[in-house]
């Protein structure tokens, strides 16, 4: 956990100091402390024996060495995704090299066990810059459509 937050340390004070600035996803502070104590509540239900799962920590940390590789290489040809996505990335891929120490470490019995404490861990990726213009956007028209439909249905517009 220490050479991993070494790691992506850099990038975790930037997730941090872009969360604390930012009315959208300013969440993301706190999701790791409740993820934590939501694993302390679960302390008692955890498996006490470990067993490594090799399988599917090579699964986990390809999948995040691939996401870091992703960012890189557009930095490299120069299409660099915008800060929040750059974020988001980065974010996902610390999240799958956790899991990959987690299911090496711990194994497949305690990360099922943790499972809900673990996949709440996903609201610390920041929401990518498309998927929240589309989201804006279908809010609009949903309540402009709300609207009308409660107009007519007051018979304000006949």
């Amino acid at each position: 956990m220490i050479l991993l937050l070494a790691a992506f340390g850099q990038p975790l004070l930037a997730l941090a100091n872009y969360a604390a600035h930012s009315a959208l996803d300013s969440h993301i502070l706190l999701v790791p402390f409740v993820s934590a104590y939501l694993l302390y509540l679960r302390r008692d239900q955890l498996p006490k024996t470990y067993v490594t799962d090799l399988p599917l920590a090579v699964v986990s940390l390809a999948a995040g060495l691939g996401v870091l590789v992703l960012i890189y290489s557009l930095d490299f040809i120069r299409q660099r995704p915008s800060d929040n996505d750059r974020l988001a990335l980065l974010t996902l891929s610390f999240l799958c090299c956790l899991a990959t120490g987690g299911f090496f470490f711990f194994g497949r019995g305690w990360m099922r066990a943790a499972a809900f404490p673990l996949a709440y861990l996903i609201f610390m990726v920041p929401m990518p810059d498309a998927m929240a213009d589309a989201l804006e956007t279908a809010s609009k028209y949903a309540s402009a459509e709300v609207a009308n439909l409660l107009f007519r249905l007051s018979g304000y517009f006949s």
